[in-house]
């Protein structure tokens, strides 16, 4: 019945907010040592050539780290923002702005809006 539903999905929801608290607190250190990670893009599965040499952080750090800055640090928090507005238009989503580039020529031309 309804009983075993109930207490599946109350057991997922432990997991994510497990999960989801210890991204958040691996991103807050993270963001108060100000990481990054530096360096010549290299590994068979990195899918760049190694002569680009890029400043990146991993997708997963950038996008806690921004819902640490707009203040969204539980799941219940992130889960009612996300339910609410889920438009980030052309695929965007808001955390891609935390990703820089250094030296690869057609990045430099995106994030420099004003040529």
């Amino acid at each position: 019945g309804d009983g075993t539903a109930g207490s599946s999905w109350s057991k997922r929801w432990d997991q994510i907010y497990m999960r989801y608290s210890k991204y958040i607190e691996d991103a807050k250190r993270n963001r108060k040592a100000g990481t990054k990670n530096c360096g010549t893009s290299s590994g068979a599965n990195s899918g760049v050539t190694t002569t680009e040499n890029k400043c990146v952080q991993s997708d997963i750090d950038s996008f806690f780290k921004h819902l640490i800055d707009i203040g969204l640090t539980t799941p219940s928090s992130y889960l009612s923002i996300v339910l609410d507005d889920n438009i980030c238009g052309e695929d965007n989503a808001p955390w891609t702005t935390y990703t820089t580039y250094t030296t690869t020529k057609n990045c430099d031309k995106e994030r420099d809006k004003s040529k």
